[in-house]
């Protein structure tokens, strides 16, 4: 047995030890927690009881007193997922996969103006994200250290953007002071949070940091979880968790928010339609497009796993526990990942349909309100050739008389059958197929091209607008644009037709 020269190291060494396996299995208890109840059922109108559309009251800290860790964590986590404020146009600065942020365009001016960035961000290097952001506006640029940044707030000016990582509680208190400081006004907040929701004393304190950006009049516009930040060991948990806060007054006045209306619809011209045929401006529109959120849900919900395989629902419109409305969910692609369709059934109490040709598995009852079919959504009913296996496909119109659905409301349809969906959904639209679907999750395989964006405005066309994107990490593609772009996109509808039809809107 080797033994340890200095004993300062080994004592240095035993404690990080400790450290790393005291935040395993504390992160071995949340994901036993997360696995086996949504954070929707543990919280019921605790939640509910503290957000008002998009004012959100927080508890009082001897409430906080009372509360279990599990109530404590599921509280912050459904505060970081609720937009308290609708901002329309979104670009991803930095890379998709981890060295990036979410930006909201509405609070931030194209060139020429000059925009202000500071980094206080010690997590990830943002020299992709600063090149990006140099791209976009005439950008002045300072990197501080943590420790560093109150003094610059103590500046009177204006920041467009300002970066910050809270790794420990000494952060949250520099970023408590910077948040009370009389100095100059930051139009947007990105903030990522890590590892201090283990305990309850640090869950306590971020929920007091939340209170206290709500009360500076920041408002939540968009939140993300990187993949890395999700445990090898389980993909239902997290570890960090990045926030685009906006402020929504500064200095006593509004910032300035200029929004080009015309960038969140689809051309109805011809002229322009036919300008389209070029690959470059069809692709750019695309993707473009696709960073916009056209309808404001306020709360935003994760069915399934926290990276691929699970998807952001509104829960807005989803029924509530005391209801007894009929909830139908159909999901069309599973790969062996049934995630997503457990959550939305055992938190919502939704009637499931699952279906994939793939996985060679025969139609079976999962659970009580999961059903299993093996068949695959086409264009046609046939026997379709893949590779060396044969698989059973048919129309939605077709699974939806043999279901006895034509008429029924679906709650959810969920789609994610891999380049099919453009096969697919031109031909459900023009037959009218989707006019009784609330919401639609999808994710677009492709670069983008003028026959995908024709297909797109249908969408449109009858009611279906964005609340909700994910750029897919594994997709990411860096060659066509000074942006990051990504070939699979993860996006949420919703129904506006269908939501005003029933009175919900």
């Amino acid at each position: 047995m080797t033994t340890c020269k200095y004993s300062m190291r080994c004592a240095k060494k035993y404690v990080l030890l400790v450290a790393g396996i005291s935040l395993f299995l504390a992160g071995i208890f949340i994901i036993k927690r997360k696995s086996a109840k949504h954070c929707v059922n543990i919280l019921g109108d605790k939640y509910s009881s503290h957000v008002q559309e998009t004012t959100v009251v927080f508890p009082l800290k001897e409430k906080l007193e009372e509360y279990n860790y599990e109530t404590l964590f599921c509280l912050y986590e459904m505060y970081t997922r609720t937009l308290q404020h609708h901002c329309k146009r979104l670009r991803r600065f930095g890379e998709i996969q981890r060295k990036g942020w979410y930006v909201c365009l509405d609070f931030l001016d194209p060139a020429p103006y000059n925009c202000s960035v500071v980094s206080a961000n010690s997590v990830f290097d943002e020299s992709v994200f600063v090149r990006h952001v140099e791209a976009y506006c005439k950008c002045e640029h300072h990197k501080y250290k943590v420790n560093e940044l109150e003094t610059e707030f103590k500046k009177t000016r204006t920041l467009d953007l300002v970066t910050f990582s809270i790794t420990n509680r000494d952060d949250l208190v520099l970023l408590r002071n910077i948040l009370k400081s009389d100095g100059g006004s930051v139009r947007q907040f990105l903030i990522e949070i890590h590892s201090l929701m283990y305990f309850s004393e640090g869950v306590k304190d971020l929920i007091s940091v939340l209170q206290l950006l709500y009360q500076q009049d920041f408002r939540l516009v968009w939140f993300d979880i990187p993949y890395s930040c999700v445990p090898l060991h389980n993909n239902r948990a997290y570890q960090c968790i990045s926030l685009n806060f906006v402020s929504v007054s500064s200095g006593g006045k509004r910032p300035k928010s200029k929004v080009n209306s015309n960038l969140l619809l689809l051309p109805t011209s011809q002229n322009v339609w036919e300008k389209l045929s070029r690959v470059d401006l069809a692709i750019s529109l695309y993707h473009e497009y696709l960073s916009t959120v056209q309808f404001h849900c306020k709360h935003i919900v994760r069915m399934g796993k926290v990276n691929d395989g699970g998807w952001d629902i509104c829960h807005d419109c989803m029924p509530k526990s005391e209801t007894k409305s009929p909830c139908i969910v159909y999901s069309f692609g599973i790969e062996n990942d049934f995630s997503f369709d457990d959550d939305i059934s055992n938190t919502y109490g939704c009637q499931v349909y699952s279906f994939d040709p793939s996985m060679g598995v025969e139609d079976h009852q999962r659970s009580d309100k999961v059903r299993f079919f093996n068949k695959g959504l086409w264009n046609s009913k046939r026997l379709l050739q893949r590779a060396r296996m044969y698989w059973n496909v048919d129309t939605f119109e077709g699974i939806l008389k043999d279901l006895k659905h034509v008429k029924t409301p679906i709650k959810i349809l969920k789609m994610d059958i891999e380049r099919s969906e453009w096969i697919v959904l031109k031909q459900i639209i023009d037959n009218g197929l989707l006019l009784n679907v609330e919401q639609f999750l999808v994710e677009f395989h492709s670069m983008g091209d003028r026959e995908k964006l024709f297909i797109l405005k249908s969408l449109y066309d009858i009611g279906f607008r964005i609340f909700w994107f994910h750029k897919n990490p594994l997709g990411s593609n860096y060659k066509t644009r000074n942006i990051p772009v990504s070939s699979a996109n993860e996006v949420s509808f919703i129904n506006v037709v269908y939501l005003r039809k029933n009175g919900m809107l």
